[in-house]
């Protein structure tokens, strides 16, 4: 004989999955309730049966109730600022259904980035520039002390983010103290920050 592809409509379908479901949920009731079932004494087969009669079951449902999965990502994003504050800096743009996209794809939606100095780090490193320190710069050493900076990154008027560090960029260059050596000392930098975490006199 020949076999015949019959195409069903949505409705058909949908009524099809739905008397499925209604004669397993019976044959699982039954095979619970009913004493003239013989259950193996082990109980594997019995348990088996549940289990794969539990998923037929939850993917049957999920074709009315629909189904919802969720993963997680991790992404990186490298930010090189200046001296200048920064705001309305695109990281990102974000898609409802593509997720995380480059700045560039204008397809999803930008997500900003605004990063700017503390005003009491502006005021300190106002008066580091002052003329008063320059007796200090001709030990000819030299770093740059990072600023203290809040940072804020926002989906539209959404905040993702907020928190402070330290930035050296964003820092004034000052000089060491006036009796700090190369030779004599030996300085160790907070590899986070870039601040000074350790001046050593070399013995």
């Amino acid at each position: 004989g020949t076999e015949t592809m019959v195409a069903k409509s949505e409705e058909e379908k949908a009524r099809q999955a739905a008397d499925y479901l209604i004669r397993l949920r019976k044959k699982r009731a039954y095979t619970i309730l009913s004493a003239s079932d013989v259950v193996p004494e082990d109980g594997l087969g019995y348990r088996v049966f549940l289990e794969e009669a539990q998923r037929i079951e939850k993917e049957y449902v999920s074709l009315f109730a629909g189904k919802k999965s969720s993963n997680t990502y991790s992404c990186s994003f490298i930010y090189m600022p200046n001296e200048q504050s920064v705001k309305n800096e695109v990281l990102f743009r974000f898609s409802d259904s593509e997720g995380i996209l480059p700045k560039t794809d204008l397809s999803g939606r930008p997500v900003y980035l605004a990063i700017e100095k503390e005003q009491n780090a502006v005021s300190a490193f106002d008066k580091l520039k002052q003329p008063a320190n320059a007796e200090g710069a001709v030990s000819g050493l030299f770093y740059r002390m990072p600023a203290g900076v809040s940072i804020n990154i926002t989906d539209g008027l959404k905040s993702v983010y907020t928190g402070r560090t330290q930035l050296a960029q964003m820092g004034v260059i000052v000089p060491f103290p006036y009796n700090t050596k190369l030779c004599k000392n030996a300085i160790k930098f907070n590899t986070t920050s870039g601040n000074i975490a350790q001046i050593e006199q070399i013995k």
